[in-house]
């Protein structure tokens, strides 16, 4: 479910932005940096557990990435959060993309 949630917000938001304020890649690349720091982990370490490229964990962190739904579930595990905590809303009305 996490990950048609995810598809959806990735595939409509961008045409339907009505109302809504939407946050950047960056705020979903902090967001990890934030779990991965927490974690107590590098960059180098996550890339390992989450089975991608350390290349594209920074890439992401600097929001020059948008992960796949199937990278955002390997990144929660491998952090040992929840997916929609990588997701989370920051304030009201603001939405991810």
């Amino acid at each position: 479910m996490v990950i048609l949630l995810y598809g959806y917000l990735l595939s409509t938001l961008t045409k339907e932005k009505g109302n809504k304020m939407l946050v950047s890649r960056a705020r979903l690349g902090a967001t990890v940096a934030e779990a991965r720091a927490k974690a107590g982990m590098t960059q180098a370490e996550l890339a390992s557990r989450a089975g991608l490229d350390e290349a594209t964990i920074a890439a992401l962190e600097q929001g020059q990435y948008k992960p796949e739904s199937h990278e955002l579930s390997q990144l929660a595990e491998a952090l040992g959060v929840d997916e929609l905590e990588l997701l989370r809303r920051p304030t009201p009305g603001y939405l991810i993309i």
